[in-house]
């Protein structure tokens, strides 16, 4: 066998058995394994540090927006800007969990039409969250929403999957979307199905508020003491900077993390005077997201390694090769019912540059068309994405809502798994396979 493969193996389920166990902090993890992985399979010093350089640069983006949304949106918080936005939401919807799962998903769902997931998860946690903590739903309920939401919009011709799918393929992204926009609308009317089951399963929990708690909140509407006082003109000011920036993240008018260094810029100045308040503000966010921002340089390390030595390649040929050849005329199909293990360990480049191009090959021999390889595994694929430790925008979603890696992929790997396997004996029934 190939040592490349073995490694890399090894490494990623070490990876995710220490993170998961909580027996190591990420940093450590995604540090020093990487490393000892690189110096096992011969990695010299020099190529090493290119490697290594190279995957934390591709973070820098990533760890500036992570940095800025949250200091922007701790502000906000502070402010009572959420206070205004939150409580007319609540009021509206009553104490109705559903309700508030079912907006999760609509907002996720619009969110995510530019087919970014970052500015999804900006546009989609932090207006949530609050209502999340009053009405007592665990925000890992919230992230497993917003990953099926994402995973069901996905598919659209400018998303990135479905780029690179037509990348390796050799045909119009748009053509692939049209043979699979029945599954779009099933994976979504599957995902407000999920937030139903997910109300009733965090309603036995205790989710929800007493009509005494509901009355006391309506009462208290707008009472509430916030962090910095601010003048109600500015109040005022700061809740339409709110929706502004989200309509800039929406627009694509600039990059995120500038659009974030803009409304955090202003934030800052009209609604803290002091210069030396300010300074103390900065440092207080910046406590909330350094952690997070480490952690995110740390995957760089373990992207830019696995990547580099080559060790991806060798576990997406080593996955092929292990499936009998008797399944090659359903091969798509069976590599498709491990799509959702597959991308948490792989990433998307990997899975569509490694081991779709194999897939095709060998399914192509049988007589399968390239193009229904790409659907099925497109598809079933793309529920999986947001809990992936390979893919940068997990990290961000789980900062802003506050929740731990190894929670997320606890609480949430068995639905989305489960999602994607639907979302698969639909494609077979419908013959879209």
């Amino acid at each position: 066998m190939d040592l490349l493969m073995i490694v890399g193996f090894l490494l990623i389920v070490s990876i995710v058995y220490l993170l998961i166990s909580g027996k190591a902090s990420p940093i450590v993890v995604f540090t020093i394994l990487p490393l000892v992985a690189a110096g096992i399979v011969g990695t010299g010093l020099t190529e090493l540090g290119e490697f290594v350089s190279s995957g934390v640069a591709s973070m820098v983006t990533t760890a500036s927006l992570f940095a800025f949304s949250i200091a922007f949106f701790g502000l906000m918080n502070d402010v009572g800007a959420f206070d205004i936005i939150v409580n007319p939401l609540l009021k509206m919807m009553g104490n109705n969990v559903f309700a508030v799962m079912a907006v999760t998903v609509t907002i996720a769902i619009i969110g995510h039409l530019d087919g970014a997931g970052a500015s999804t998860a900006l546009i989609t946690i932090p207006p949530m969250l609050p209502l999340y903590k009053k009405m007592k739903i665990r925000p890992t309920t919230l992230l497993l929403l917003l990953a099926a939401s994402v995973g069901a919009m996905n598919i659209m011709p400018w998303a990135g999957p479905t780029i690179r799918a037509a990348t390796v393929i050799g045909e119009s992204a748009n053509t692939i979307w049209h043979g699979i926009i029945p599954m779009q609308f099933i994976s979504i009317g599957l995902t407000f199905g999920l937030a139903f089951i997910m109300s009733r399963i965090e309603i036995k929990r205790g989710a929800g508020m007493t009509d005494l708690e509901f009355a006391e909140l309506k009462q208290n509407t707008g009472t509430n003491k916030s962090e910095v006082e601010v003048p109600k003109g500015l109040l005022i000011f700061d809740v339409v900077l709110v929706f502004a920036t989200i309509a800039a993240l929406v627009a694509d008018l600039l990059p995120a993390n500038v659009i974030f260094m803009i409304a955090f810029s202003l934030a800052l100045v009209l609604n803290v005077k002091d210069t030396k308040q300010q300074s103390k503000m900065i440092k207080r966010y910046g406590e909330s997201a350094m952690p997070m921002i480490m952690t995110l340089f740390a995957v760089g390390v373990f992207l830019g390694v696995l990547k580099g030595t080559g060790m991806i390649e060798s576990m997406a040929g080593g996955i092929i090769q292990a499936l009998p050849k008797a399944l090659g005329p359903v091969i798509h199909i069976v590599v498709s019912i491990f799509s959702v293990p597959l991308i948490l360990f792989l990433g998307t480049d990997s899975f569509y540059f490694g081991v779709m191009p194999i897939v095709t090959e060998v399914a192509g021999n049988y007589g399968v068309g390239a193009i229904d390889v790409a659907r099925v595994m497109l598809v079933t694929e793309n529920i999986g994405l947001m809990i992936s430790p390979a893919i940068a925008v997990t990290y961000l979603a789980c900062g802003l809502a506050g929740v731990e890696l190894k929670d997320h992929i606890k609480a949430n790997f068995k639905w989305l798994w489960g999602l994607s396997l639907v979302l698969l004996i639909v494609m077979v029934i419908l013959g879209i396979s």
